[in-house]
């Protein structure tokens, strides 16, 4: 189907990773205002961003191409390119949510006994 990555062109580790790397900052920069805008707990916030990254750039998947004719190849790459775009999405949201815990501090605590 890709010519046993015979194509130096599309199979260079250079491209490869700069692209990723570029598609993943685009994503990440998608998924900001969602992240300041939403009001719920983290974790409605980090299913809603899974779902936003996970859902629209794969529904191509579900239609049949010339790229991924065979409906097999399209659900195995659908599963796969989804369920790590979800975990993308969750992980965006807690690194962008999380905020430390606030230290108890011991004088309020012997101040209650």
């Amino acid at each position: 189907m890709y010519g046993n990555g015979a194509d130096k062109q599309i199979f260079d580790l250079g491209r490869l990773l700069t692209l990723q790397l570029g598609r993943g900052i685009l994503w990440t920069l998608f998924t900001l205002p969602l992240l300041r805008m939403s009001k719920g707990s983290p974790w409605q916030i980090a299913l809603i961003a899974g779902l936003l990254l996970a859902l629209p750039m794969n529904i191509s998947h579900v239609i049949p191409n010339p790229i991924m004719p065979d409906p097999s190849v399209r659900l195995s790459h659908f599963i796969e390119t989804a369920t790590s775009n979800f975990i993308f999405g969750i992980f965006i949201t807690h690194l962008v949510l999380w905020r430390p815990r606030p230290a108890h501090a011991p004088e309020a605590a012997t101040a209650n006994n």
